[in-house]
């Protein structure tokens, strides 16, 4: 445990929190997220081998992953939209932060070119830049369907916020 000390934050539980959470067996280990969210579970009768299996299979799902960004705008089978637009710098790459990675199942990425005065410009309604928009995808038009408007430089714990808001609207109807 001692070699994954900065990865992880350990906390041993006591018999009424692993009836709670189904444990059967000691020693076993259940690893979760920073939201609650199962990552990986076992027992750990096999020692390091098996805590060192956890820690890769839980640490997998939070690896940084990289965003194909689409040039435009199509029908996707995923519940969000996430339509970036950016000229300089890094604010989108924002989105390949481990915070984020294990919302990429739900989310489609379109970046779209800016230029100022422009129809595309005028129908997102881009003032700033970066400006991000994150939209219901069932919508058949995704400019009128925007769910979170995010405009300037964001932190990937932004983005996180934003996109757990969204999917909660887009999620409870």
């Amino acid at each position: 445990m001692a070699k994954r000390a900065n990865d992880f934050i350990f906390v041993k539980g006591t018999q009424k929190l692993a009836n709670q959470s189904n444990i059967k067996g000691s020693p076993a280990a259940l690893i979760v997220d920073p939201d609650g969210a199962e990552l990986a579970r076992g027992p750990l009768a096999g020692g390091e081998p098996a805590l060192t299996a956890l820690f890769d299979k839980a640490s997998a799902k939070y690896a940084p992953k990289a965003v194909d960004w689409a040039s435009e705008v199509s029908s996707s089978s995923k519940p969000l939209l996430v339509v970036g637009f950016e000229t300089e710098g890094d604010t989108l790459k924002g989105f390949e932060d481990r915070m984020l990675a294990k919302y990429h199942d739900k989310l489609t990425f379109v970046k779209l070119p800016y230029e100022k005065g422009s129809e595309l410009a005028k129908k997102w309604g881009v003032a700033t830049l970066p400006s991000i928009y994150i939209c219901d995808a069932s919508k058949d038009a995704p400019e009128k369907a925007v769910i979170e408007k995010l405009t300037g430089a964001k932190k990937p714990v932004s983005l996180k916020l934003a996109v757990q808001k969204a999917l909660f609207k887009v999620e409870k109807k």
